[in-house]
């Protein structure tokens, strides 16, 4: 089944330790204080923190491709994961790994929210999604979001806006 969180492997949910905490921007810590300061106090730092990834994407065990050649890959799915996740990804544990172990066509549902107003817009409609938030739009669509700006609640719905906003099909093809 697609995009459900697989209860044999749990989710990779760890605290990585800001390397220059003075730097953190003061919007993410009005957004989420006490996250930001578990990461500073408890957080792994970067080394550690891959190869915790490292031995969690093993355990996956996600086989070969087709071809047998390369392992399958992890698609990426996030809200802003392009603008946002993704770099801060390459970032931590560099563009080569990120693409051994990440499919490199990830899906972001505020690019997909985005194709669909170009769609009714396009169409003289008026628009479905007037707000690119996270929030706004799993309030629109009837998605619970438990607690904002926490990483795995957001990433989970995440999953059930993606699962509805592609269960519509294609729209005016």
């Amino acid at each position: 089944n697609y995009f459900v969180i697989d209860k044999r492997h749990p989710p990779f949910y760890i605290d990585i330790k800001p390397e220059f905490p003075e730097r953190i921007h003061p919007d993410a810590l009005s957004k989420n204080r006490e996250a930001c300061l578990r990461a500073c106090e408890k957080g792994f730092d970067r080394y550690k923190a891959a190869d915790l990834f490292f031995d969690w994407y093993k355990k996956l065990n996600l086989g070969f491709n087709k071809y047998g050649s390369d392992t399958k890959k992890l698609i990426p799915l996030g809200h802003n994961i392009i603008a946002f996740d993704i770099p801060f990804i390459k970032e931590w544990l560099g563009s080569d790994v990120y693409d051994e172990h990440f499919f490199y066509i990830p899906r972001d549902t505020m690019i997909t929210v985005a194709y669909l107003n170009d769609t009714a817009g396009m169409h003289f409609e008026n628009v479905p999604f007037p707000k690119y938030g996270l929030r706004w739009i799993t309030t629109h669509l009837n998605v619970p979001l438990d607690k904002h700006h926490d990483a795995l609640a957001d990433c989970i719905a995440t999953i059930e806006v993606y699962k509805k906003l592609t269960s519509k099909g294609l729209v005016h093809v």
